[in-house]
């Protein structure tokens, strides 16, 4: 008769350490989770800032006294009918900046939404004005300005209807 209530006992015993285990293991799962939810929100807060600091470097980048003095040369030498060179400095410079951003929107580092406003168009127009210049550069170099004609295609694609033809 001991000897049964002693393995009723151990029997009863080895049932409330199964139960307790699972309860235990459902709750492990349950903070697995959580943990693992707010691991995917920390990840995505620092990518949006991360992308905010990209558009803030992308604007103050583009409105130093350099760069607009550069396009303005740009602006001035089509206006006026004159050829830019493959040696021209401003347009290499121009051509470097824009080749750069685009290889950040490629990569997703930059949100392909700042160009489309006003920086937008202003990417296209600028293009277009070197694209001579690009062709002349690659000659040399098959590579560049890549990013920037990827660039000005995926902005004509994403707003050029928006835009119409200018």
């Amino acid at each position: 008769m001991l000897i049964v209530l002693n393995l009723n006992f151990v029997k009863n015993l080895a049932e409330i350490l199964v139960s307790n285990n699972q309860v235990l293991q459902a709750i492990v799962n349950i903070i697995a989770i959580i943990s693992g939810i707010g691991g995917i929100i920390i990840g995505v807060a620092s990518f949006r800032i991360s992308s905010l600091e990209a558009v803030k470097e992308y604007f103050s980048q583009g409105d130093t006294a350099e760069m607009k003095e550069r396009r303005k040369y740009i602006y001035d030498k089509v206006k006026n009918g004159e050829k830019i060179g493959p040696n021209d400095l401003n347009a290499s410079v121009v051509c470097s900046y824009f080749h750069f951003w685009g290889l950040m929107v490629k990569k997703r580092y930059l949100p392909i939404w700042i160009f489309e406003s006003a920086s937008g168009t202003q990417v296209l127009r600028l293009y277009r004005y070197l694209e001579e210049h690009i062709e002349e550069k690659r000659k040399e170099n098959p590579f560049y300005a890549e990013y920037f004609e990827w660039l000005a295609k995926k902005i004509e694609k994403k707003y050029g209807k928006k835009w119409g033809k200018f």
